[in-house]
């Protein structure tokens, strides 16, 4: 069951990676997305009810939570429209592995894929505004909770 769930996560990073415009294009529009919030001030409200002098690595956060969410959602609903479309999801629904593990495979590669965005992202944001901006593994393992609960609530 997991050399299935590692060969479709495979698959699927190929596939993403060989289209390489792609991948590009998101780390562009993501970082003049980014750009636009920064230089406008958003978030500075957010900073000082909260007390922090730095607003700025409170937006990173919360654009990359806002990331990270918006590719659970995004590649569930793209994985199973397209599948719909081909007319290879009934097959899938009654193949011998689980639908969840499939459609789990194809997330993961989807994290796996932003992540890296993220990583690029964050890197500028340091370079350019020096937003200082650490993750804590309990940071992380919460966000994977989360992106995994909607998940599981968009299959059911």
């Amino acid at each position: 069951m997991f050399k299935t769930l590692f060969w479709k996560i495979k698959m699927d990073l190929k596939s993403t990676f060989r289209y390489k415009f792609s991948f590009i294009s998101d780390i562009v529009v993501m970082t003049v997305l980014l750009l636009i919030f920064l230089f406008s001030n958003t978030g500075q409200s957010l900073g000082e009810k909260y007390g922090m002098e730095s607003y700025k690595s409170l937006l990173l956060i919360g654009y990359f939570l806002w990331m990270i969410s918006i590719t659970a959602i995004s590649s569930l609903s793209t994985f199973l429209n397209s599948e719909a479309k081909i007319g290879t999801l009934p097959y899938l629904m009654h193949s011998a592995y689980p639908i969840e593990l499939i459609v789990l495979g194809e997330f993961i590669s989807s994290l796996l894929v932003q992540s890296l965005v993220i990583i690029i992202i964050n890197l500028l944001a340091k370079v350019i505004f020096t937003i200082d901006l650490y993750f804590s593994l309990f940071f992380i393992l919460i966000i994977l909770i989360c992106a995994l609960g909607i998940v599981k609530s968009i299959i059911l």
